[in-house]
């Protein structure tokens, strides 16, 4: 990409931007019809979707890796992601639980689309009962191996080039199958060899 088009992603850092309390927005918040009145349960004028939100951390992910630049920071990286790590969740008779759906509101953090199909009374024509339930678009598991851990193989070996925070120490995977092979990967930023890369027997 020509230089200075990443600046395009700093519109992430801002509230009138795409950032919300709750989330990525898939529309600027200035833009005069952010979260105009639409009747229908799937919305992208501003609402939160994990699926776009993948996208994005997958795109910062390229540019942290493939491009010099100083609009994007490993911080800011980590940034969105523990926010969409904390999407991943829902309030259910009185307790947190993990939880993956279609689309988030980002004015009062809920499932809205889950909302108006219950207010509904989920209609089979839209799905019925919990239809965006485990609507696992999110590629998680990619983003976080992939991308803050910065697994990557390529040629039959392993290459591990970390993107997170300077505050973390160490971390471990383990029973990491890759091309019919088991790692584990090791890193600690205090050991004079960081990075130790094992494989495992299965």
């Amino acid at each position: 990409a020509p230089k200075g088009r990443e600046q395009a992603f700093s519109e992430l850092k801002k509230e009138d931007g795409f950032l919300s309390p709750y989330g990525l927005m898939t529309a600027e918040k200035r833009h005069p019809r952010y979260l105009y009145p639409v009747n229908h349960v799937c919305l992208w004028n501003g609402y939160i979707w994990p699926f776009a939100t993948a996208q994005v951390l997958d795109a910062m992910i390229a540019l942290l890796k493939d491009y010099e630049q100083e609009t994007v920071t490993k911080d800011d990286f980590y940034q969105v992601l523990s926010q969409y790590a904390r999407m991943h969740t829902f309030q259910k008779d009185g307790k947190t639980v993990c939880w993956i759906d279609e689309v988030r509101n980002p004015e009062d953090n809920e499932w809205c689309c889950r909302k108006l199909l219950e207010d509904m009374g989920w209609p089979e024509s839209a799905g019925g009962v919990e239809r965006g339930k485990d609507y696992n678009h999110s590629t998680f598991c990619n983003i976080i191996l992939g991308g803050l851990l910065g697994i990557s193989f390529a040629d039959g070996e392993i290459s591990v080039k970390p993107n997170i925070p300077d505050t973390w120490d160490s971390f471990k995977v383990e029973n990491l199958w890759v091309s019919g092979t088991l790692y584990q990967i090791t890193y600690d930023k205090n050991a004079s060899q960081p990075i130790t890369v094992t494989k495992q027997k299965a």
